[in-house]
């Protein structure tokens, strides 16, 4: 018996959506007898292979449902979740950091030459039916080919609640800056964003040589894509000056890129890029932002700040109790804040004790009791004047699955895990910088006796 269904939504003219909301896939009965029950089974490209992800999906008719032409929808987004990486690879020899400053890096898997960046996934969906045979017995069909949906995409973006899906089968919204990168030469929309919801008015601190970088979302690739990232910046001979950076080809690689803008001379830094721009000379203020013809996206505003070997005499140097974060925000991408208050470090001591019934009169060292373990957790506390904006933003570091402290001394990411907290800032006033404290776990020295 065949499978009697057809894909009637499985995104429709939605290549990408977010596993961060329900992927629905819709089949419809599409002649015969109707299926008694449907296997589904997501796969995943990894290369030029298609893998089978997670375990099959079941859906079962109501026995007294009486429909000739019954529906089925399948929510794959929880198996697609598992197959999306974030955007933090800080390490290694696939570094995002030793990415030319002039390029583009795609962080989708298939246009990566060794497929670490998997910020984006392709996928499909593929159904077999159950049906009764002449003796009753319900059996699957593996004698016809699966019925299978076009390849489609799925990201891992973050998206609030206000922000309204396009349609049940289309889950990323029309109106979320991040995404308003369309048209028709997919030319970008004014007021369209990076992958950040860092505020366009807040100018962050950095040092020379930091690690940064920046992300980018093109939601419709079909058309041309007609847009630049630019930064502008004070040169040495201090005449305001630009690094643009094309988009290049229009094809899928282009969905998500990740551009390395770390501050510094020699491989990997911006002013290797730009002739007649050094540490040593440039001028403190810079600003990242896309451009596509007459059009401008929200800006990424920066101040420099001379580091601990630098003596640019245009930059000041920071303290060095500063606290450089980075983590992985709502857009599954790199971000990045500096805490301009004093760090604390506190250490919590804790032990587990043991106590036995007799003592041991034959050996000195023998008690009654003693200590089985013992552990000292190293909790880091800094603090930052912000706006309501920017809290509402760094808010983003308590629900982040991956967060690091950036030693600004010895150059190391160490993972750390941000103690659970809470922002509290006046909603009438937007305006007024309030403090905000970020507790952390950078170690745990533990042992068992």
């Amino acid at each position: 018996m065949p499978h009697n269904v057809s894909v009637t939504n499985a995104g429709g003219n939605a290549n990408i959506q977010s596993a961060c909301r329900p992927i629905f896939v819709e089949y419809t009965h599409s002649g015969g007898t109707a299926s008694v029950m449907l296997l589904a089974q997501v796969e995943v490209y990894r290369g030029t292979d298609v893998i089978s992800a997670g375990s099959p999906l079941v859906i079962t008719r109501s026995p007294s449902s009486l429909s000739t032409s019954p529906v089925y929808t399948f929510d794959v987004s929880s198996i697609l979740k598992g197959y999306i990486d974030s955007a933090d690879h800080i390490d290694g020899s696939d570094s995002i950091f030793l990415k030319a400053s002039n390029t583009q890096t795609s962080l989708f898997g298939l246009m990566s030459t060794n497929l670490v960046y998997n910020n984006l996934i392709k996928y499909r969906v593929s159904v077999r039916a159950y049906f009764l045979n002449s003796d009753g017995i319900l059996t699957l069909n593996e004698d016809d080919a699966p019925v299978v949906t076009a390849d489609k995409y799925a990201c891992d973006i973050y998206i609030k609640d206000e922000f309204l899906s396009e349609t049940k089968f289309a889950n990323l919204p029309t109106d979320l800056k991040s995404l308003q990168i369309t048209g028709s030469n997919s030319s970008i929309i004014a007021g369209s964003r990076f992958m950040t919801n860092c505020p366009s008015s807040l100018v962050r601190k950095i040092e020379i040589g930091s690690p940064f970088t920046v992300s980018r979302f093109h939601k419709n690739y079909t058309g041309g894509i007609n847009i630049a990232t630019e930064v502008s910046h004070t040169n040495d001979s201090g005449v305001n000056d630009s690094l643009s950076i094309p988009s290049g080809v229009n094809n899928l690689s282009k969905t998500i890129v990740a551009f390395n803008f770390t501050p510094k001379d020699g491989s990997g830094g911006w002013f290797n890029e730009v002739a007649g721009t050094t540490a040593s000379g440039v001028g403190k203020h810079y600003e990242i932002f896309m451009k596509s013809t007459s059009n401008f996206s929200e800006k990424l505003k920066f101040e420099l700040y001379n580091n601990s070997t630098s003596g640019n005499p245009n930059l000041d140097k920071l303290h060095k109790d500063f606290c450089a974060i980075y983590f992985i925000n709502d857009y599954n991408v790199l971000d990045y804040y500096l805490f301009d208050g004093f760090l604390d470090i506190t250490h919590n001591h804790t032990k587990s004790l043991f106590k036995t019934g007799f003592k041991d009169y034959t050996s000195r060292t023998s008690s009654k009791r003693g200590i089985a373990s013992a552990s000292t957790e190293e909790v880091y506390n800094t603090y930052s004047l912000v706006n309501k904006e920017t809290a509402e933003w760094l808010s983003e570091i308590y629900r982040s699955k991956k967060v690091y402290y950036y030693d600004r001394i010895n150059a190391k990411f160490i993972p750390v895990i941000v103690v659970d907290g809470e922002i509290t800032t006046s909603y009438a006033n937007k305006i007024e910088l309030q403090p905000i404290t970020l507790s952390f776990v950078k170690d745990i020295h533990a042992i068992k006796y």
